[in-house]
């Protein structure tokens, strides 16, 4: 018998998620959308807590990190020298600890991907690993469009 097709959303108007509710905490993994760039959804989800995103566009050099506090964007940058948001120097030493440079050029011989995990491991407590990602229980989730605005 043949999947009847109009019972699922459209991709275009769904992202989808996996939450690994064993950790605090919690951290939400995103494969192939942009929900955890967008202020409101980040806004709620770190309501009277912390939520750090990173993301990565695949092999392209283009990298964001976000670092939302009670529901208030306190750190972003795609280039760890170029910050916004209403505490852009409070990572200043952390980044500088890790080999990110706030106040200039890139170094080249660090891994910038590799120190902005160890940035949001700082913030938030959880080194993801392969052995994390593995291993970990996920529930699959979906976040419709008009939710994240």
């Amino acid at each position: 018998m043949p999947h009847d097709r109009s019972r699922f959303p459209r991709p275009s108007h769904r992202r989808r998620l996996q939450l690994d509710r064993g950790l605090s905490p919690p951290e939400v993994l995103e494969f192939g959308g942009d929900v955890g760039t967008r202020p409101r959804f980040m806004e709620a989800l770190s309501a009277g807590s912390r939520a750090v995103s990173h993301t990565s566009d695949g092999g392209k050099p283009t990298d964001f990190f976000h670092w939302y506090e009670d529901g208030e964007l306190r750190t972003t940058f795609e280039f760890p020298a170029d910050r916004t948001g209403s505490t852009p120097d409070a990572l200043n030493s952390v980044m500088s600890e890790l080999g990110l440079n706030p106040a200039g050029d890139p170094d080249p011989e660090v891994d910038e991907k590799a120190a902005v995990f160890a940035l949001s491991e700082r913030l938030t407590g959880v080194r993801v690993t392969e052995a994390l990602l593995r291993d970990a229980v996920y529930v699959t989730g979906e976040v419709s469009e008009e939710s994240i605005g």
